[in-house]
């Protein structure tokens, strides 16, 4: 009499094969994997179906968002109308018109050529770093120059022409100052002679610089009440719209000049007119 194993195996061999996920499955061990094969595809369908309840997941269509409206840039008033005289240096050699190069050799230092400090380099430098800001804020920015200096008479017309003809705007003229004696230190601002438009630049851009470098603020606030110079140079006075000419330091104090190179103070320097400048754009009518 066959004992009761071979009575199961007998039976196993005779059963029908179960189909199931993909695979047949026919007894004995194979009954014991089709069991656990059936146990872990409940588990996972409980899975499925606490996952679709926590997600409250139906058959309705999800609406699609509207795409945001696209951000346009903010419109400024005014152009910004960047002047820097004096040359610069171009493959070592001073590019300036005759009679115009500005510059002092300090008797030590590391300078832009040896010991010598060039105004129209320093000029450029923080012009072109005022101008790399107002572009990060998307305002119209037009140079009056290049590697080689134009004529004053040519940088004027180039900001009236713009003033008049494509939009109008503000002037700053980046110089650095020396003095007779050269012992003087210190920022002034210029303006023409009188009360204009320009007045409250200046005072702006004055207050503003002056929280980075409150001893270094020059005025005449004991002459008119305000904190700019007055004088009618060229650049400010036969031009369209507010001017502001800026000395920056005086490059023929050692002291001073060291100020001019650090960029930390360029970057300050930078900063002040920014913000002047964006408050310009707000609050300035011509």
């Amino acid at each position: 009499m066959p004992s009761s194993n071979e009575q199961e195996d007998r039976e196993d061999k005779g059963s029908a094969p179960v189909e199931f996920g993909g695979e047949s499955y026919i007894g004995g061990n194979d009954k014991e994997k089709l069991v656990e094969k059936i146990t872990t595809a409940k588990d996972a369908l409980t899975g499925i179906e606490v996952i679709a309840e926590r997600l409250k997941l139906t058959e309705e269509p999800i609406e699609p968002k509207p795409c945001p409206e696209p951000i346009e840039p903010k419109k400024w008033r005014y152009a910004i109308f960047v002047d820097a005289g004096h040359g610069t240096l171009k493959n070592g050699i001073h590019t300036t018109i005759a009679g115009m190069g500005r510059y002092w050799t300090h008797k030590q230092g590391k300078f832009h050529q040896g010991t010598t400090f060039y105004e129209g380099v320093s000029n450029r430098i923080l012009a072109e770093k005022y101008i790399k800001r107002l572009e990060e804020l998307g305002m119209k920015v037009v140079r009056t120059y290049s590697d080689s200096d134009l004529s004053l008479s040519d940088r004027v017309s180039i900001i009236n022409y713009h003033h008049e003809h494509i939009q109008e705007g503000l002037t700053l003229s980046f110089h650095s100052n020396a003095s007779p004696g050269h012992d003087a230190r210190g920022i002034e601002y210029y303006t023409t002679i009188g009360e204009t438009t320009s007045d409250p630049l200046a005072q702006k851009i004055w207050e503003e610089t002056k929280i980075f470098f409150p001893n270094f603020m020059r005025s005449q606030h004991h002459i008119d009440g305000d904190a700019d110079y007055e004088k009618n140079f060229d650049i400010i006075f036969k031009t369209k719209g507010p001017a502001v000419l800026l000395e920056n330091f005086f490059f023929d104090h050692y002291e001073d000049a060291l100020l001019l190179m650090d960029e930390e103070v360029q970057d300050k320097l930078t900063e002040a007119l920014v913000k002047a400048t964006v408050w310009a754009q707000e609050n300035l009518q011509q």
